[in-house]
């Protein structure tokens, strides 16, 4: 057989095969070339269903409340997963639904800051009592020295939905999702400060570069000089033989201004950020305690997470946490359902505006509410009620704060929605969903 090319025109292809000619514009005969290309690869790429296999474990999620969840945060420990999994590695993974069609975004994260990642995390929506099946695939630890393992395609990269950062012009470390933003400022005290958003979306970038200007894109709540913010916390103490303004013999002691303070971004995003403050030699009575302060925030949600814990101490420590209370500004508390709100025109940003504050703690943990509180060395208080909590047996405790305004696209315009919220999370949060990591036997 005879074959012959030749390119006769500029985007021609002539081809004479036993004497007959054919003609091929030459972006055809490209277009083909580039797809056998293609195909090739793709059949020879380490795919789950190729040579050799991807490992997985499959998990169960089930949603135990009869109620539609979005963006509800799955949280798996690195343990947990090497007990069905010994050889299970965090290095490399993929997240997907369980027919693998569709990648669920993840992260995987060094909560305990020892240089190693222990948490593997992501999101999914459930309906109402859904149960949800999903495959992590992943390459082993062993996968250099077992040629029977294949490698795994995985996605580089989702799109950041939150972000923290330390930042000196905002005098603090703060954090945020797409919905709301919070701050802790290097400052006497460890009250949370609140900017609310008009429009979704993340917003450091934009109100850094606003400050010089004196433009304000989001709204920084907070009056000066309240001891809590939403959801910050002073220790308490119920014998103080010094209490300010009469309050027989109970204290707020907000940090004390020889302690040193370390803060540090332990996650950052693309679905979770965790932002940690460490507190040393805070004076409390006789001690001096290490107090470590952990917050968290995920994508899709207003609410942030606070993880206290306090070491050094020779007697039992409680804290406090709370809300401030404006004149004219009433609080609504559930010691059942375990929160504390306010809602009213209580923002510097316009007396028109109406705002929403909430704490949600572990009912287990409360001892009682104190109101009105105002802490010691600060001065120009606004009182605030406090909700008094006690700590575990290993000095930990964790409690849910939440923001909300009328002005933002979150759909909250009314005290009525504001109640709905905050009852809707405090619902979510005392009823996680259902975790099952199934055998290796019955993976699918």
């Amino acid at each position: 057989m005879n074959k012959l090319f030749a390119i006769k025109e500029r985007y021609t292809l002539s081809i004479k095969i036993n004497n007959q000619s054919y003609q091929y514009k030459i972006y055809h005969f490209l277009f083909w070339s580039i797809f056998l290309t293609v195909a090739f690869l793709i059949s020879s790429c380490t795919y789950p269903g190729g040579r050799g296999k991807v490992p997985e474990i499959s998990l169960t999620i089930e949603n135990p409340l009869p109620i539609k969840r979005t963006d509800v945060p799955i949280i798996l420990k690195l343990d947990d997963l090497k007990k069905v999994a010994d050889n299970f590695s965090l290095n490399m993974f993929r997240v997907t639904i369980a027919d693998k069609s569709q990648d669920i975004p993840s992260q995987a994260d060094d909560i305990n800051y020892d240089g190693k990642r222990d948490e593997l995390v992501f999101l999914i929506d459930l309906e109402p009592q859904q149960t949800k099946e999903i495959i992590i695939m992943y390459t082993p630890q062993d996968a250099a020295i077992n040629p029977g393992y294949q490698n795994m395609t995985i996605t580089l990269g989702y799109p950041n939905r939150v972000q923290a950062g330390v930042f000196p012009e905002l005098k603090g470390i703060a954090w945020e999702s797409e919905l709301i933003m919070y701050r802790l400022p290097f400052n006497e005290s460890t009250a949370v400060d609140v900017f609310c958003k008009e429009t979704k979306g993340l917003s450091f970038a934009q109100l850094i570069a606003d400050i010089p200007t004196g433009r304000q894109t989001s709204m920084p709540i907070q009056p000066i000089g309240n001891w809590s913010g939403c959801g910050g916390f002073a220790l308490w103490d119920g014998n103080s033989p010094q209490p300010p303004r009469g309050q027989g013999g109970e204290i707020l002691i907000p940090v004390d201004y020889q302690s040193n303070r370390y803060p540090r971004v332990i996650a950052n995003g693309p679905i979770r950020t965790v932002v940690q403050v460490v507190f040393e030699n805070w004076k409390f009575r006789s001690d001096v305690l290490k107090v470590t302060s952990t917050f968290s925030i995920f994508g899709g949600q207003q609410w942030s997470k606070h993880h206290l814990k306090i070491e050094g101490n020779s007697t039992p420590i409680q804290i406090a946490t709370g809300l401030p209370q404006p004149e004219n500004i009433k609080i609504i508390q559930n010691e059942k359902e375990g929160f504390i709100y306010t809602w009213g025109k209580q923002s510097n940003w316009s007396l028109s505006d109406e705002l929403g504050l909430s704490i949600i703690y572990p009912t287990n943990y409360f001892d009682s509410y104190k109101e009105p509180l105002f802490a010691k060395g600060i001065e120009k208080q606004i009182p605030s009620r406090a909700v008094i909590l006690n700590l575990n047996e290993e000095g930990q405790l964790q409690y849910y704060f939440i923001a909300a305004w009328n002005r933002g696209e979150g759909g909250i315009k009314s005290e009525p929605d504001f109640a709905n919220l905050v009852k809707f999370t405090a619902a979510e949060i005392n009823a996680p969903p259902i975790v099952k990591i199934l055998p290796r036997a019955s993976a699918k």
